[in-house]
């Protein structure tokens, strides 16, 4: 299991340094190996509802595909 960074997920969703972690990022994925806590989970919707607006929904996908510890 990973636990990633919050700025890393940023970084990947909104394609801040084009798409070079995008390949880790969607093996993660689809193996289910990605974990979020539930502290990130607050400031990861703020940061996107305030910031990213237009990739909100893309960060909601992401979190449903994720296991919350």
């Amino acid at each position: 299991m990973y636990i990633f960074d919050n700025n890393f997920i940023i970084d990947v969703i909104t394609q801040r340094y084009g798409d070079q972690y995008a390949d880790i990022f969607i093996y993660c994925l689809k193996n289910k190996r990605v974990v979020l806590s539930t502290s990130q989970l607050h400031n990861l919707r703020f940061v996107f509802k305030r910031n990213y607006k237009d990739y909100y929904n893309s960060y909601i996908f992401f979190e449903k595909k994720c296991r919350i510890v």
